[in-house]
Protein backbone atom coordinates (compact mmCIF):
# COMPACT_ATOMS: atom_id res chain seq x y z
CA UNK A 1 0.00 0.00 0.00
CA UNK A 2 1.16 3.30 -0.36
CA UNK A 3 1.08 5.76 2.75
CA UNK A 4 -0.88 8.94 2.91
CA UNK A 5 -0.09 11.62 5.52
CA UNK A 6 0.11 15.17 6.13
CA UNK A 7 -4.25 15.02 5.37
CA UNK A 8 -6.13 17.53 7.21
CA UNK A 9 -9.36 17.40 8.03
CA UNK A 10 -11.88 20.23 9.12
CA UNK A 11 -15.31 19.14 10.77
CA UNK A 12 -18.30 21.07 12.34
CA UNK A 13 -19.10 19.38 15.62
CA UNK A 14 -22.92 19.33 13.91
CA UNK A 15 -21.24 16.49 11.30
CA UNK A 16 -21.80 12.66 11.09
CA UNK A 17 -19.81 12.15 8.17
CA UNK A 18 -17.83 9.38 6.60
CA UNK A 19 -14.05 9.82 5.39
CA UNK A 20 -12.50 7.45 2.90
CA UNK A 21 -9.12 6.19 2.75
CA UNK A 22 -8.01 4.65 -0.59
CA UNK A 23 -5.24 1.96 -0.71
CA UNK A 24 -2.96 1.90 -3.18
CA UNK A 25 -1.84 -1.54 -3.95
CA UNK A 26 2.46 -1.74 -4.80
CA UNK A 27 2.68 -5.38 -5.23
CA UNK A 28 0.64 -8.71 -5.64
CA UNK A 29 0.98 -10.80 -2.28
CA UNK A 30 2.89 -8.12 -0.46
CA UNK A 31 2.51 -8.97 3.04
CA UNK A 32 1.10 -5.07 3.47
CA UNK A 33 -1.68 -5.54 1.44
CA UNK A 34 -5.35 -5.74 2.76
CA UNK A 35 -8.39 -7.40 2.12
CA UNK A 36 -11.74 -7.11 3.75
CA UNK A 37 -10.74 -9.47 6.43
CA UNK A 38 -7.63 -7.30 7.45
CA UNK A 39 -7.45 -4.79 10.54
CA UNK A 40 -7.93 -1.60 10.77
CA UNK A 41 -7.49 1.03 13.34
CA UNK A 42 -7.72 4.94 13.99
CA UNK A 43 -6.70 6.96 17.06
CA UNK A 44 -5.75 10.49 17.63
CA UNK A 45 -3.37 12.28 20.19
CA UNK A 46 -3.11 15.58 21.45
CA UNK A 47 -0.08 16.62 20.48
CA UNK A 48 2.28 15.49 17.28
CA UNK A 49 3.83 12.65 17.45
CA UNK A 50 2.24 11.55 20.91
CA UNK A 51 0.43 8.13 22.41
CA UNK A 52 -2.36 7.84 19.85
CA UNK A 53 -5.55 6.55 21.55
CA UNK A 54 -8.08 4.49 20.08
CA UNK A 55 -11.00 5.89 19.02
CA UNK A 56 -12.55 3.62 16.20
CA UNK A 57 -11.19 -0.44 15.30
CA UNK A 58 -12.66 -2.78 13.63
CA UNK A 59 -14.40 -5.79 14.75
CA UNK A 60 -12.00 -8.35 14.33
CA UNK A 61 -9.51 -6.32 15.98
CA UNK A 62 -7.66 -8.69 18.14
CA UNK A 63 -8.01 -8.01 22.31
CA UNK A 64 -4.43 -7.08 23.34
CA UNK A 65 -3.64 -5.72 26.72
CA UNK A 66 -2.70 -1.97 26.64
CA UNK A 67 0.50 -0.17 27.85
CA UNK A 68 0.40 1.98 30.83
CA UNK A 69 0.85 1.14 34.71
CA UNK A 70 -0.63 -2.10 35.46
CA UNK A 71 -0.13 -2.46 39.06
CA UNK A 72 -3.32 -2.22 40.41
CA UNK A 73 -3.94 -5.79 38.86
CA UNK A 74 -1.67 -7.24 41.21
CA UNK A 75 -3.53 -9.99 42.90
CA UNK A 76 -0.63 -11.82 44.34
CA UNK A 77 2.79 -9.71 44.92
CA UNK A 78 6.21 -11.06 44.82
CA UNK A 79 8.31 -11.32 48.40
CA UNK A 80 11.51 -11.32 48.45
CA UNK A 81 12.36 -11.25 45.16
CA UNK A 82 15.89 -10.67 43.47
CA UNK A 83 16.61 -6.72 42.52
CA UNK A 84 16.57 -6.07 38.98
CA UNK A 85 14.62 -5.30 35.62
CA UNK A 86 12.20 -7.73 33.85
CA UNK A 87 10.69 -8.18 30.90
CA UNK A 88 9.05 -11.83 31.07
CA UNK A 89 5.93 -14.01 29.37
CA UNK A 90 3.17 -15.63 31.72
CA UNK A 91 4.16 -19.10 33.38
CA UNK A 92 0.50 -19.67 32.54
CA UNK A 93 -3.00 -18.12 31.85
CA UNK A 94 -6.57 -19.22 33.50
CA UNK A 95 -8.65 -19.75 31.39
CA UNK A 96 -6.14 -20.67 28.51
CA UNK A 97 -6.01 -18.30 25.45
CA UNK A 98 -4.44 -15.73 25.51
CA UNK A 99 -0.86 -15.40 24.30
CA UNK A 100 2.24 -12.86 23.48
CA UNK A 101 2.24 -10.70 27.09
CA UNK A 102 5.76 -9.50 28.04
CA UNK A 103 5.60 -8.02 31.91
CA UNK A 104 8.29 -5.10 32.50
CA UNK A 105 8.57 -4.50 36.36
CA UNK A 106 11.44 -3.74 38.59
CA UNK A 107 12.39 -5.66 41.48
CA UNK A 108 13.29 -2.88 44.68
CA UNK A 109 16.40 -3.75 46.85
CA UNK A 110 14.15 -4.79 49.58
CA UNK A 111 13.01 -7.78 47.12
CA UNK A 112 9.27 -5.46 46.61
CA UNK A 113 8.14 -5.02 42.99
CA UNK A 114 8.24 -1.15 42.29
CA UNK A 115 4.82 -0.07 41.37
CA UNK A 116 6.18 2.74 39.04
CA UNK A 117 8.15 0.60 36.61
CA UNK A 118 5.42 -2.18 36.58
CA UNK A 119 3.04 -2.40 32.39
CA UNK A 120 3.12 -4.10 29.49
CA UNK A 121 6.04 -3.75 27.23
CA UNK A 122 3.67 -6.05 24.39
CA UNK A 123 -0.30 -6.73 24.82
CA UNK A 124 0.15 -9.69 23.00
CA UNK A 125 -3.44 -11.11 22.02
CA UNK A 126 -6.47 -13.36 22.81
CA UNK A 127 -6.71 -12.03 26.42
CA UNK A 128 -10.34 -11.32 28.14
CA UNK A 129 -11.06 -9.95 30.98
CA UNK A 130 -10.82 -11.93 34.42
CA UNK A 131 -7.78 -13.92 32.44
CA UNK A 132 -5.47 -14.39 35.72
CA UNK A 133 -1.50 -14.18 34.19
CA UNK A 134 0.74 -16.35 36.43
CA UNK A 135 4.60 -15.68 36.95
CA UNK A 136 6.46 -18.38 38.48
CA UNK A 137 8.61 -17.45 41.28
CA UNK A 138 11.32 -18.89 40.14
CA UNK A 139 11.66 -15.75 36.85
CA UNK A 140 12.66 -13.49 39.75
CA UNK A 141 14.00 -15.58 42.50
CA UNK A 142 11.18 -14.82 44.31
CA UNK A 143 9.64 -16.82 47.32
CA UNK A 144 5.99 -16.76 45.92
CA UNK A 145 4.27 -16.49 42.37
CA UNK A 146 3.19 -12.93 40.77
CA UNK A 147 -0.47 -12.66 39.78
CA UNK A 148 -1.85 -10.36 37.31
CA UNK A 149 -5.72 -10.57 37.06
CA UNK A 150 -7.24 -8.24 34.34
CA UNK A 151 -10.16 -6.55 33.63
CA UNK A 152 -11.96 -4.47 31.07
CA UNK A 153 -10.02 -1.35 31.79
CA UNK A 154 -6.50 -2.61 30.41
CA UNK A 155 -7.93 -3.34 26.89
CA UNK A 156 -8.63 -1.07 24.07
CA UNK A 157 -12.85 -0.80 23.61
CA UNK A 158 -13.63 -2.84 20.59
CA UNK A 159 -16.87 -1.20 19.42
CA UNK A 160 -19.84 -4.27 18.54
CA UNK A 161 -18.94 -5.74 15.17
CA UNK A 162 -22.95 -5.06 14.07
CA UNK A 163 -22.06 -1.33 14.29
CA UNK A 164 -18.96 -0.79 13.18
CA UNK A 165 -17.45 2.62 12.18
CA UNK A 166 -14.57 1.66 10.06
CA UNK A 167 -14.50 -1.09 7.81
CA UNK A 168 -11.95 -2.08 4.73
CA UNK A 169 -13.69 -2.48 1.13
CA UNK A 170 -11.45 -4.57 -1.25
CA UNK A 171 -13.79 -6.31 -3.74
CA UNK A 172 -10.82 -8.09 -5.22
CA UNK A 173 -9.52 -9.14 -2.26
CA UNK A 174 -5.58 -8.35 -1.78
CA UNK A 175 -4.79 -8.18 -5.13
CA UNK A 176 -6.88 -4.22 -4.62
CA UNK A 177 -8.11 -1.60 -4.81
CA UNK A 178 -8.86 -1.20 -1.15
CA UNK A 179 -10.76 1.79 0.75
CA UNK A 180 -10.95 2.16 4.22
CA UNK A 181 -14.44 4.09 5.28
CA UNK A 182 -13.99 5.84 8.37
CA UNK A 183 -17.54 7.13 10.01
CA UNK A 184 -17.41 9.90 12.40
CA UNK A 185 -20.66 10.47 14.30
CA UNK A 186 -22.45 13.51 16.33
CA UNK A 187 -21.58 11.71 19.71
CA UNK A 188 -17.73 12.01 19.00
CA UNK A 189 -18.17 15.35 19.65
CA UNK A 190 -17.87 17.49 22.74
CA UNK A 191 -21.90 18.74 22.30
CA UNK A 192 -22.76 15.36 22.76
CA UNK A 193 -20.39 14.54 25.49
CA UNK A 194 -17.83 13.36 23.30
CA UNK A 195 -14.06 13.17 23.50
CA UNK A 196 -13.69 15.84 20.40
CA UNK A 197 -13.64 18.90 22.04
CA UNK A 198 -15.08 22.14 19.73
CA UNK A 199 -11.22 24.42 18.69
CA UNK A 200 -9.08 21.90 18.88
CA UNK A 201 -6.57 20.39 17.01
CA UNK A 202 -6.14 16.57 16.48
CA UNK A 203 -3.35 14.30 15.53
CA UNK A 204 -4.73 10.95 14.16
CA UNK A 205 -3.16 8.08 12.39
CA UNK A 206 -4.89 5.31 10.80
CA UNK A 207 -2.89 1.66 11.16
CA UNK A 208 -4.13 -1.04 8.38
CA UNK A 209 -3.03 -4.59 8.18
CA UNK A 210 -2.58 -8.15 9.66
CA UNK A 211 -3.22 -8.07 13.66
CA UNK A 212 -0.72 -9.55 15.35
CA UNK A 213 0.11 -7.93 18.99
CA UNK A 214 -0.73 -4.60 20.28
CA UNK A 215 0.25 -2.18 22.73
CA UNK A 216 -0.76 1.64 23.11
CA UNK A 217 1.64 3.08 21.08
CA UNK A 218 3.38 0.04 19.19
CA UNK A 219 2.12 -2.33 16.72
CA UNK A 220 3.96 -5.55 15.29
CA UNK A 221 5.40 -5.38 11.51
CA UNK A 222 2.60 -6.51 9.34
CA UNK A 223 1.22 -3.67 10.47
CA UNK A 224 1.38 -0.02 8.89
CA UNK A 225 0.86 4.13 9.32
CA UNK A 226 -1.38 4.12 5.84
CA UNK A 227 -2.64 7.16 6.61
CA UNK A 228 -2.31 10.73 8.72
CA UNK A 229 -2.80 13.98 9.66
CA UNK A 230 -4.66 16.32 11.72
CA UNK A 231 -8.10 16.84 12.54
CA UNK A 232 -10.02 19.98 14.22
CA UNK A 233 -13.44 20.46 15.34
CA UNK A 234 -15.44 23.26 14.54
CA UNK A 235 -18.26 24.66 16.25
CA UNK A 236 -21.65 25.53 14.19
CA UNK A 237 -24.05 28.29 14.34
CA UNK A 238 -26.34 26.17 15.76
CA UNK A 239 -23.77 24.73 18.66
CA UNK A 240 -22.62 27.78 19.26
CA UNK A 241 -26.30 29.27 19.91
CA UNK A 242 -27.59 26.66 22.06
CA UNK A 243 -29.96 25.54 19.21
CA UNK A 244 -28.10 22.09 18.22
CA UNK A 245 -30.38 19.15 18.44
CA UNK A 246 -29.86 16.67 20.77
Amino acid sequence: MENYFHQEIVVFEDDALIIEFPLEVVAFNNVYNVSSIDNAWFGISSTPGGSYILQIASYNWDRGILGGNASNFITQTITNGTPGNYDESPSSVSPPGGVGALLLLQINSNGDINPNVFEFSEGGNGYQAGDVLTFDSSLFGSDQDLKVTLDSSVFPTIPDPGSSRIKIVAPQGANGPATVKVQILNDDFQASSGPLVTGNKYYWELIVGEYKSYTISNFNSQTQVSAAGTLIVSGSMFSNAGLRPS
